[in-house]
């Protein structure tokens, strides 16, 4: 699966992400179940940038996401063309917006049928996580819970700015990768970062070098009460399927949006500052910090040389390194009220690490290297079907 290509020799797992998946998308919005379902409530905050963003969201190695559905029909389309047969018949899971599913395969000479799930099946289908954010209250409940095992936070009463980095808590300016880069090279004060920790290390670490910590937890009492706008669907019993996805979608966007924003209440967060934007939470946490008053900033983690829908976002303030990035966030349908080309942040790191460079290269030359090759790779899994 990992050596499929098209006509172009184009890998599909490059493509459906740059093509096909903004296409597939676009007819969704075009389909009469969307129009049905739409309602007006969806224009407020990011409400809409959430749901349009979910109905893509996922992986090709999640089982249902779209991406692997659009897979599975173009692995057969290349199975077709391998044995010169001009049509075919392939059995799905029923799954919302299956006519824009059957379109697409149509194009490719494929009949998609779809059958439905045995109950223990659909039953194993509804996740305990999705289940939990109906109620938010015992979303809430359950996270303070998970939270409150690492223990208490050490806080001041300052406006913070929460960091909410991948784990690298590297807090020596040594030109390695580490969640406060920017921090080192600015004059940004210490005491005005928050920071989540995840063990007592990371948190003995963080405390000695001067900035805020917290477990996770959110003091969920009548001081942080949050309300939030009611959120309505249209005509729910023309499209069953469509309209149970997208009332899950809406349970998730209320429980982050409020978890977060009391979390933000409870530590005085005013900026929150993300890398990860590759599915839609962010969206909902962007909300919640503006219902403190505050601003959601993303900044890029690594280099996008080429669309892809997972990067779609909708935050306050976005960061990128060039035009050429900026242009992407642009063909990726994101949104920000200010977009903001900082070049390469992280240059200051070459000179650090020269001379560690320089003693390795001469250690590989004197164990034989004729030439020396740098590979980066991200985002494998241990899968050989994929990678």
């Amino acid at each position: 699966m990992r050596n499929l290509r098209d006509e172009n020799d184009e890998l599909l797992r490059m493509r459906i992400p740059r093509k096909d998946l903004f296409e597939f998308q676009s007819e969704v919005f075009r389909s009469l179940p969307y129009k049905e379902l739409h309602h007006e409530s969806w224009f407020q905050d990011r409400v809409i940038s959430f749901i349009n963003k979910s109905i893509v969201d996922g992986e090709v190695t999640v089982p249902s996401s779209s991406s692997r559905m659009l897979f599975l029909i173009q692995a057969v389309n290349l199975s077709m063309q391998q044995i010169n047969c001009s049509s075919s018949t392939l059995i799905v899971n029923r799954r919302p917006w299956f006519d824009v599913y059957k379109n697409y395969a149509t194009n490719y000479g494929i009949k998609l049928v779809e059958t439905y799930k045995p109950f223990r099946q659909v039953f194993n289908k509804l996740e305990l996580n999705a289940f939990i954010r109906i109620f938010p209250t015992l979303y809430i409940l359950l996270k303070n819970i998970k939270y409150k095992k690492l223990g208490s936070s050490k806080l001041n009463d300052l406006p913070k700015l929460f960091i909410d980095g991948r784990g690298d808590i590297n807090l020596e300016n040594n030109g390695y990768h580490s969640d406060f880069f920017w921090l080192f090279n600015s004059d940004f004060p210490v005491k005005n970062v928050l920071c989540q920790y995840h063990s007592e290390s990371e948190k003995k670490s963080l405390d000695e070098y001067g900035i805020n910590t917290t477990s996770g937890h959110a003091n969920n009492n009548s001081e942080n009460e949050v309300k939030i706008k009611k959120i309505h669907i249209s005509n729910t019993s023309n499209n069953p399927q469509e309209s149970k996805q997208i009332k899950a979608m809406l349970a998730s966007y209320e429980a982050i949006r409020t978890f977060w924003s009391i979390f933000f209440k409870t530590h005085n967060v005013k900026v929150n500052m993300i890398w990860h934007r590759f599915d839609n939470h962010h969206m909902g946490v962007a909300d919640a910090i503006k219902d403190v008053g505050g601003i959601s900033v993303y900044w890029p983690l690594s280099f996008d040389g080429h669309r892809q829908i997972g990067a779609n976002s909708d935050v306050d303030v976005a960061f990128c390194f060039s035009q050429y990035s900026a242009d992407l966030e642009k063909q990726t349908n994101s949104k920000s009220s200010y977009n903001i080309i900082t070049g390469y942040p992280r240059d200051y790191s070459g000179p650090l690490l020269k001379k560690e460079a320089k003693k390795l290269r001469e250690k590989l030359i004197d164990n034989g290297a004729k030439k020396i090759v740098f590979v980066i790779d991200e985002n494998s899994v241990d899968d050989s079907r994929w990678h």
